[in-house]
C-alpha cells in the first residue's frame, strides 16, 4: 500500500467523523431548544391561556364546550321588586288586600262586588207561552175572574213533575193541542170518567183526571186559603212528605186539629196539613178525618 492512498482514507474517516459529529451536535441543540421552552415560566401553556376553564374534547368544543363552560344565568330580578310596588299572592285566599303605592297614591285593592242576582219576591216569573213544538202553553185566568163555590167548576193541575199534554180528544191517542205547566188552574167544561174537558185561558183541550184537583179543595188551592179543619182521630207521626218513609216531623197526638193545607199536592191515602213552619207536611189518611 502507498502513502497516498493511505492518506485518502485517513481524510474520508476524518471527514465521516466531523460529519457525525456535526449532526449530533445538531440533534443535542434541538432537543435542549424543545425542553428549554416547556419549562420556560414566561411561556403560558394551553392550560392557562384560558383561565377557569376545563379542557373539553373536540365534539365538546364544536357544540360550544359542555354544560360546566356555559356562563350560569344571573337570578332574575321581579320586576315587581324593582319598581317599588308589592306583588299579591293570588292563590293566598286569607290573605288581607295589599296597598300598591302608585305615584304618592294609595289604592286599595279589593275584589270587584258582583251585583245579587238572586230573584226576589217582586221578580216578574216569565212564564213560556209556547211549546219546542210550537204549540200554545194555556195561561192561567186571573183569580178575581173565578166564581168560587166549592163545586167541580175549577180545576188545578198536580200529580206531575212538569208539564202534562192537552189533548183534541179524550183519548192518549188523540192529537196533542198544546201543554199545561204545574200548577196551572182553569174550569172545567166538561167532567168525564176518565178524561175531562178544560179550558186554561186561551188552551182548550181533554186532560186525564188523575192530573186534576177539582171541587173544595181547587178553588181553595187557587185562593190560597182554608177553612176545613184536620182533626187526628189516632196518634199519628206527622211526615214531611205522603210516604212512609219521609221524615218524621213530630206525632200527632188523637183529638188534635190542624189546619188543612190547600196548596200541597193531592196524594191519596195522605191528608195534607199546616204545621208549623214547615214547606210541606202529611198525616195518613186513615188516622184523621177532614171536616
Amino acid at each position: 500500500m502507498n502513502v497516498n492512498k493511505l492518506f485518502k482514507i485517513v481524510a474520508v474517516l476524518f471527514i465521516c467523523t466531523a460529519l457525525a459529529a456535526l449532526v449530533i451536535t445538531v440533534i443535542a441543540l434541538v432537543m435542549d431548544s424543545k425542553s428549554g421552552t416547556d419549562n420556560d415560566p414566561g411561556q403560558k401553556t394551553e392550560a392557562t391561556e384560558k383561565p377557569g376553564k376545563t379542557p373539553v374534547a373536540a365534539e365538546d368544543e364544536a357544540l360550544g364546550g359542555t354544560a360546566t363552560d356555559q356562563p350560569k344565568e344571573s337570578p332574575k330580578k321581579d320586576s315587581a321588586s324593582e319598581t317599588g310596588t308589592v306583588k299579591t299572592d293570588d292563590t293566598d285566599a286569607g290573605s288581607k288586600p295589599e296597598t300598591v303605592e302608585t305615584e304618592g297614591i294609595s289604592v286599595e285593592e279589593t275584589t270587584p262586588e258582583t251585583p245579587d242576582t238572586t230573584p226576589t219576591d217582586d221578580t216578574p216569573v216569565e212564564i213560556p207561552t209556547k211549546t219546542a213544538e210550537g204549540l200554545p202553553i194555556g195561561q192561567s185566568v186571573p183569580k178575581e175572574k173565578l166564581k168560587f163555590d166549592g163545586t167541580e167548576t175549577h180545576f188545578v193541575l198536580q200529580n206531575i213533575e212538569y208539564q202534562v199534554n192537552v189533548r183534541k180528544e179524550a183519548s192518549k191517542s188523540s192529537d196533542k193541542v198544546g201543554e199545561l205547566l204545574k200548577g196551572s188552574y182553569g174550569v172545567v167544561l166538561e167532567k168525564g170518567e176518565e178524561f175531562s174537558l178544560v179550558q186554561c185561558g186561551d188552551l182548550t183541550g181533554y186532560i186525564l183526571n188523575t192530573y186534576l184537583m177539582t171541587g173544595r179543595a181547587a178553588d181553595e188551592q187557587i185562593q190560597g186559603t182554608s177553612s176545613r179543619k184536620v182533626r187526628i182521630d189516632k196518634a199519628v207521626f206527622i211526615r214531611d212528605d205522603a210516604n212512609m218513609e219521609s221524615n218524621k216531623l213530630a206525632t200527632a197526638s188523637a183529638g188534635a186539629e190542624y189546619s188543612f193545607d190547600p196548596t200541597a199536592p193531592e196524594v191519596h191515602g195522605w191528608v195534607a196539613i199546616v204545621f208549623e213552619d214547615a214547606p210541606k207536611a202529611y198525616v195518613s189518611a186513615a188516622f184523621c178525618t177532614v171536616e
